[in-house]
């Protein structure tokens, strides 16, 4: 009879360990399809109709943003491009409805890699490396053909680890929050918070609105060039904030001790994953008002002006011009703005894919839904805290308290 049930519970755990495991197949190749057809269809399709154009104003009017030559191409090669789509009247809102999203994606991006699952040395947690490269090769194409991919292959024991430590040592080690893959320093989102609030949303502002600078004149492209580059300070700027936060932070009665008994340290490390719990879910939810204010300005907008935006976002989503005989300045605008249309899109896409293979068909249609009603960057957040409240759930300790008497 032992055997019998036995044999039950390792074949229903073996059943949701595939299950998870296909999804997890599933996950990564879905991704990884998106994220070649949109670098096939950027790189080889768009940017074609465009590069020249771009690359011509560059080499004549080149800017000297920094001391370096090259340097200061690229700079200029992306700037130009901005400043181009910004001109399009749709292609002005795409832009700050994307930078909305992308600021949650990197916010995401750092929250994941700062968990204690990861090590500095973890290619996921290098948040200035993938805000960087995210700005040359798009969030589309990082997120869905490089990021998220890496992120499935090396998180998928996240939570197994939270329910059973790996040997008996970190069995015995309650107080030592490391052994607890899932986790995050409640002051290091904090710190990410107010980081990029500060020297990503301060400058995506200024640089998507003409309340300080108009656009086009030098300012506006010394912001916009700044901003290329401000993913490069982020990292080292939240970690030293961390440090900062974690002398406020600090509460005495739930920091854990090699002194105190066992039940006494499992009851504080309960305490402060609800602390890491907390302080994720709130930066999320924030990053949804912020991002539901940007979408609806944007849609509240457009309708003001009277202009017709299914129309509008057909003729951009099939890249045909509203009229054949476009001039060469407002053809190259029309065409960035698609560009942006399309890092848009897939972006989305991605995530809500993701979502749908990480919590079921029924999660991700509320997603896809949520991003039409609400807007990508609040639809996103929305579901990254659903998930937080579920991946740190303190019944996972419990369960880890009672594997390990049962153990003894």
């Amino acid at each position: 009879m032992v055997h019998f049930h036995c044999c039950c519970f390792i074949s229903k755990s073996a059943s949701k360990g595939m299950l998870k495991n296909e999804r997890q197949v599933h996950s990564f190749a879905s991704s990884m399809a998106l994220g070649y057809w949109t670098r096939e269809h950027m790189f080889t399709k768009v940017l074609p109709k465009v590069g020249m154009m771009i690359a011509g104003h560059c080499e004549k009017n080149v800017e000297q943003f920094t001391s370096s030559t090259h340097l200061n191409m690229i700079l200029c090669t992306l700037v130009t491009f901005f400043q181009r789509a910004m001109d399009d009247y749709m292609g002005l809102h795409i832009v700050r409805i994307l930078l909305a999203l992308f600021g949650t994606v990197q916010v995401f991006m750092a929250i994941e890699g700062s968990r204690y699952g990861y090590s500095w040395y973890n290619v996921v947690a290098w948040a200035a490396f993938w805000g960087a490269l995210c700005n040359v090769l798009t969030v589309a194409i990082v997120s869905s053909l490089l990021w998220l991919p890496l992120f499935v292959l090396t998180s998928y024991r996240f939570a197994t680890r939270s329910k059973n430590a790996l040997s008996s040592q970190e069995s015995d080690r309650p107080f030592d929050d490391s052994t607890v893959p899932v986790m995050v320093n409640p002051a290091r989102v904090y710190a990410i918070f107010v980081t990029y609030l500060a020297v990503y949303g301060v400058p995506t502002v200024l640089m998507t609105t003409s309340w300080v600078f108009s656009f086009d004149t030098k300012a506006s492209m010394a912001i916009n060039a700044f901003w290329q580059l401000c993913p490069l300070l982020i990292q080292p700027m939240y970690v030293v904030l961390t440090w900062l936060f974690d002398r406020f932070l600090y509460d005495q009665r739930v920091v854990g001790r090699s002194g105190l008994p066992v039940e006494e340290n499992r009851t504080r490390q309960r305490v402060r994953m609800v602390k890491s719990k907390s302080a994720v879910e709130r930066v999320y939810l924030l990053l949804g008002v912020i991002n539901l204010v940007v979408y609806y300005s944007a849609y509240l907008q457009i309708n003001w002006d009277g202009v017709h935006l299914k129309d509008a976002l057909l003729m951009l989503v099939t890249a045909q011009p509203p009229s054949s005989g476009m001039r060469p300045p407002h053809k190259l605008q029309f065409f960035c703005a698609h560009f942006m249309l399309v890092d848009l899109l897939v972006t989305s896409v991605s995530f809500t894919l993701w979502a749908a293979y990480q919590q079921g068909l029924w999660i991700g249609l509320l997603v896809l839904a949520g991003t039409i009603v609400l807007g990508p960057g609040t639809s996103f957040a929305i579901y990254a805290c659903y998930r937080e409240y579920n991946l740190q759930d303190t019944q996972l300790l419990v369960d880890r308290a009672k594997s390990d008497k049962k153990a003894l």
